[in-house]
C-alpha cells in the first residue's frame, strides 16, 4: 500500500507501523506500538494511544481520543464473512465511520460491517473500557456506553441514550433517544425513547437524564403523562416527543418494553 497523506505537526511514537493509504490530519498524535493497516483517514486533532490497532477501511473524524489497546476495524464476527487479510477487508466491506469528539476507552472493539453497509459511531460519544460495537451498528450522537456493554450486530442506539455497566443488547434491537438502561440487563426487545430500564422492565421515565439534558419539569411531566395515560399508543399527539415515540414504535421489529406504570 502507498503511504497516507500526512498533515502538519503529526506526532508518531516508537515501534508504530503505518501501512495504509488515506490521510492523517493536522496535529494528530499517534502513540507507541500502534498499527494502522488498510485505508484509513484520521481527522485533525485526534489522539490514538499506545497499542491500538486500526485495520481495514476506517474513517475517524476530528478531536477524538482513542485510548490504549483499542481494536477498530477487524472483520465482522459472522460465519459467512471470515476475514482473510487486510486487503480483503478493504475490498469486501464498506467500512467504519467514527465522527468527532468521541472518547473511546481502553480495549474497546468496533467491527467492520457485513458487505456494503456501515458500522457508525457518530459524535460526542463516550464508550468505556471493554465495550463492543458489532458489525452494522449505528451509535448516534452523545451516547454513553459504560464498561463491558456489548451491542449485537445491526443495533441502533439513538441520541443521548445511556447504557449502564455490563448490558448485553441483542442484534437488531433499537435503543430510543434519552433512554437509560441500568446495569446488567440483557436487552432482547426495543427500548422506547425516554425510558428507564431496570431488571428488563420499563418502570419509569429517565427523569434524571432529562434533567441533566436541561429539560424543564413541565416538559418532563408531559413526557411521563404520554406514557401513563396511554397516549403513546394512540399516535395522535402533535408534541415532538409523542411523534418521536410513535415513529420509534412504527419501526420496531423486535417488539418493545412497554411501560409498567
Amino acid at each position: 500500500m502507498t503511504d497516507p497523506r500526512f498533515g502538519k505537526c503529526v506526532e508518531v511514537g516508537t515501534n508504530t507501523t503505518i501501512d495504509c493509504r488515506g490521510s492523517i490530519g493536522d496535529h494528530v498524535k499517534i502513540g507507541n506500538n500502534v498499527i494502522l493497516e488498510g485505508n484509513i483517514t484520521i481527522g485533525d486533532g485526534t489522539r490514538i494511544d499506545h497499542g491500538t490497532v486500526i485495520r481495514g477501511k476506517v474513517t475517524i473524524g476530528q478531536n477524538n481520543w482513542i485510548y490504549p489497546y483499542c481494536m477498530l476495524g477487524t472483520g465482522p464476527q459472522h460465519l459467512a464473512h471470515l476475514e482473510t487479510d487486510v486487503q480483503d477487508s478493504v475490498d469486501r466491506f464498506s467500512g467504519i465511520k467514527i465522527g468527532d469528539a468521541n472518547v473511546i476507552r481502553e480495549f474497546v472493539t468496533v467491527h467492520l460491517p457485513i458487505n456494503k453497509k456501515m458500522t457508525i459511531v457518530d459524535s460526542n460519544c463516550y464508550i468505556m473500557s471493554y465495550s463492543h460495537v458489532a458489525h452494522d451498528c449505528h451509535v448516534h450522537d452523545y451516547v454513553t456506553m459504560a464498561n463491558k456493554v456489548t451491542l449485537g450486530g445491526h443495533t441502533v442506539v439513538f441520541n443521548n441514550a445511556n447504557l449502564g455497566f455490563g448490558n448485553n443488547v441483542h442484534p437488531f434491537c433499537n435503543i430510543g433517544m434519552h433512554a437509560m438502561i441500568g446495569m446488567g440487563n440483557n436487552i432482547t426487545k426495543d427500548v422506547l425513547p425516554f425510558a428507564l430500564i431496570n431488571r428488563n422492565q420499563f418502570t419509569k421515565i429517565n427523569r434524571i437524564g432529562l434533567q441533566r439534558f436541561g429539560m424543564g419539569e413541565d416538559e418532563i411531566g408531559k413526557i411521563e403523562a404520554t406514557y401513563t395515560t396511554g397516549l403513546w399508543q394512540r399516535r395522535k399527539s402533535t408534541e415532538w416527543y409523542a411523534k418521536e415515540i410513535a415513529k420509534f414504535v412504527r419501526r420496531s421489529k423486535r417488539g418493545i418494553y412497554e411501560p409498567l406504570f
